[in-house]
C-alpha cells in the first residue's frame, strides 16, 4: 500500500494547476511544487471532488496529448513549451491518489503535500 505520491514540475502537474488553483479558493490550500498545503475533514472532501473533476477531464483526451509547462524566452523570441502526457499513466497517478485519500479518511488522519 502505497502512502504517498509524488508530484513533478511537468505535463501531469501542469495539466491539473487550473484545478489545484479552484482547490485553492475552496480551501485555502494550494497543492504547489514548493509550497506545503495540508488536507483534513471537510478539505478531503473537496480534494475527492477535485480528483473527480481531474479524472473526468482526463477522460475526455486522447491516449497521448501535449500539455503547456510554460513559456520558454531565447534571445528576445518566446514560445510555449509543451510536454506529452499519457491518459494510462494519468489514470494509474489519479488511482494511487485516490487510494490515498480512501486511507486518509478511513484513518481520520489528514493528506500533506510536501513542496521541495
Amino acid at each position: 500500500h502505497e502512502s504517498s505520491l509524488f508530484l513533478d514540475d511537468d505535463g501531469y502537474y501542469w495539466f491539473l494547476w487550473p484545478l489545484f488553483q479552484e482547490l485553492f479558493e475552496e480551501t485555502g490550500q494550494f497543492i504547489d511544487l514548493y509550497g506545503n498545503a495540508c488536507f483534513e475533514s471537510e478539505n478531503l472532501t473537496q480534494l475527492g471532488q477535485m480528483l473527480e473533476r481531474a479524472r473526468n477531464l482526463v477522460n475526455t483526451q486522447p491516449e497521448i496529448w501535449p500539455v503547456s509547462v510554460g513559456i520558454q524566452t531565447h534571445q528576445g523570441h518566446s514560445h510555449e513549451v509543451f510536454q506529452e502526457v499519457s491518459k494510462t499513466h494519468f489514470l494509474k497517478l489519479l488511482n494511487q491518489w485516490q487510494s490515498l485519500l480512501g486511507l486518509a479518511e478511513q484513518s481520520g488522519q489528514g493528506i500533506v503535500a510536501f513542496g521541495d
